[in-house]
């Protein structure tokens, strides 16, 4: 776990950059009692992904609807025809991009 000066060297984004990804729900770094930001290599991770995505020029609202969509379809209580639904939203999503 790391602060955001250190989690901003390591990620190549500027701390202004990371803000405004946690503005957007992109990032979701975890806080102390004292509230003080800490952000972990899944945090990390993230990063890479959303860079890829940029390279694939998608925009960071896609992104985000990305990542809702990828949390809907893990969600248990999600039917069939709803992870259909997901898909065709990711599609959708992709499709405008290419």
């Amino acid at each position: 776990m790391v602060k955001v000066g250190e989690f901003s060297r390591k990620s190549g984004l500027s701390v202004d950059t990371v803000r405004y990804y946690e503005k957007l729900g992109l990032l979701k770094p975890d806080r102390s009692r004292s509230r003080v930001k800490n952000y972990s290599e899944a945090d990390l991770e993230q990063v890479k992904i959303i860079i890829a995505l940029k390279k694939f020029n998608l925009s960071l609202q896609d992104i985000q609807k990305m990542f809702e969509l990828d949390r809907r379809y893990d969600d248990k209580n999600i039917t069939e025809a709803e992870k259909l639904d997901v898909i065709t939203e990711l599609k959708f999503i992709l499709d405008k991009a290419y």
